[in-house]
């Protein structure tokens, strides 16, 4: 399996697994959008090397295998800040998160908190419409990103947290920014050059 294919394989696995996740309000609009979904998700990963991408797929085949559903969970651990009342009930039928991953899963955010502000910064026109960075920014019942990142990694093996952040490392010393690389994949599959171009042409 090409680099490519492995990419696209995951956002199927994962678009699998979305299908499945039940809502109290009824199927969500989003769970009806192939094709947002895609380019979200494909953007994430186009920007990650393929040690990332090979233990990343690792774990979405393994929890395929153990009947798990990854993606349920990580709205699970997102209800810790959006809806926590909600979360005390569902908590146990979590796979518990490893203390050794909780640290490596806070040096991560951290991080990409800081690059998430940048972008905001440079681009604030673009990222008008993304979530609000920190939990404590967004309203009652929203996901900010922070929350939405921190429910993805609880989701992740401590193998693929291990790489991911050695990855983010590298990147920090060569001075690049993992979300301004996986927003110029988004808008370019949206049809623009770059985030330069977003940015003139967003109202």
């Amino acid at each position: 399996m090409t680099l490519e294919e492995k990419r696209n394989y995951m956002v199927q696995l994962e678009w699998d697994f979305f299908q499945q996740v039940q809502n109290e309000g009824g199927r969500a609009d989003c769970q009806n959008t192939p094709h947002t979904f895609y380019i979200m998700r494909k953007s994430q990963f186009d920007a990650w090397p393929e040690t990332l991408i090979n233990c990343y797929l690792n774990d979405l085949k393994k929890a395929k295998a153990e009947g798990r559903n990854p993606v349920m969970e990580k709205y699970a651990w997102m209800m810790k800040d959006t809806a926590p009342q909600q979360f005390k009930n569902i908590y146990h039928l979590l796979p518990a998160v490893p203390e050794e991953n909780q640290s490596i899963i806070n040096q991560i955010l951290q991080i990409q908190l800081t690059w998430m502000e940048e972008y905001k910064a440079a681009y604030p026109k673009v990222s008008s419409g993304n979530r609000a960075v920190k939990k404590e920014q967004a309203a009652a019942g929203n996901a900010s990103f922070e929350t939405y990142l921190w429910g993805e990694l609880c989701t992740y093996s401590h193998q693929t947290l291990a790489v991911y952040l050695d990855y983010i490392k590298e990147l920090t010393v060569a001075r690049r920014n993992l979300v301004l690389l996986t927003m110029e994949y988004t808008v370019e599959k949206y049809g623009c050059r770059n985030l330069e171009e977003a940015e003139h042409f967003t109202s």
